[in-house]
């Protein structure tokens, strides 16, 4: 009689960490693959807006930081910037468009 080996555990993808009300194309892989939660990822981009553009003047950031509380994917779209001169024309664009 012949007894067929467990079955092996799948190791789950990152798409099965992703809430289903999130597209999985909005976000990267790595920002689920590292696990964070969204108040975990919007957190982060607060800190490194502070200490990466703390030369920005204070209503410009918090206008960045309003836009960062309403809009998790702003936030994750700034931490996934990782060209200084890129990062700085999209927030200055971003601030521009809440200004209007």
């Amino acid at each position: 009689m012949h007894v067929a080996p467990p079955p092996q555990p799948q190791l789950p993808s990152f798409k099965s960490y992703i809430p289903p009300s999130i597209p999985t194309s909005s976000l990267s892989a790595e920002v689920y693959a590292a696990g964070l939660s969204e108040a975990q990822r919007r957190t982060e981009a607060l800190l490194q807006l502070q200490t990466q553009d703390s030369d920005l003047r204070d209503e410009d950031l918090l206008e960045i930081m309003a836009e960062f509380e309403a809009n998790v994917a702003a936030a994750d779209t700034y931490l996934a910037i990782k060209r200084d001169g890129l990062r700085r024309m999209w927030l200055t664009k971003l601030v521009r468009r809440r200004k209007r």
